[in-house]
């Protein structure tokens, strides 16, 4: 869907430059790992969208099924829009269960169009990204529900 929000926009009603753009929709979120590639299966993959003008918000769930997990960081790829060239896309995880040692809580950049997982590390306070090892293999493992918001290109 894409168009007019209520009365945003330009003053004379007529459809151009100036008006704000608005999409929604869905997209699959994925996890990936970097270094070494992990066979990920999901019980859950779901994404949603709302982008206006130069905003993209998301919002979803992913839960992983028999994985198997190999190298090093653990990343939220498949959003549905290329970050501009500010490249800051960040976001929150709501809710974090089954994971084998550290529970993701944010996300931060990692390449236009996916994020690195991070958790609070209780040791020393410190934020640090998830480890591959960090995820626990078996069914029905490893889920979040998680917002993202970023910045993309307007032309």
């Amino acid at each position: 869907m894409s168009g007019i929000i209520n009365s945003a926009g330009s003053r004379s009603g007529v459809i151009g430059t100036t008006e704000l753009d608005y999409e929604e929709g869905t997209f699959d979120p994925n996890l990936q790992t970097t270094g070494s590639s992990s066979t990920i299966a999901y019980a859950a993959q779901d994404g949603f969208y709302v982008k206006v003008g130069g905003l993209v918000t998301c919002w979803g769930w992913i839960m992983t099924g028999s994985s198997t997990w190999n190298g090093t960081y653990v990343q939220l790829g498949g959003l549905p829009f290329d970050a501009d060239s500010d490249n800051q896309i960040l976001g929150t995880v709501m809710y974090g269960a089954q994971f084998g040692d550290d529970t993701p809580r944010a996300m931060d950049f990692a390449a236009s169009n996916r994020c690195y997982l991070m958790f609070r590390n209780a040791s020393d306070g410190s934020d640090d990204y998830i480890l591959a090892g960090d995820m626990s293999p078996g069914a029905n493992k490893n889920q979040m529900k998680y917002q993202v918001t970023y910045k993309v290109s307007v032309s």
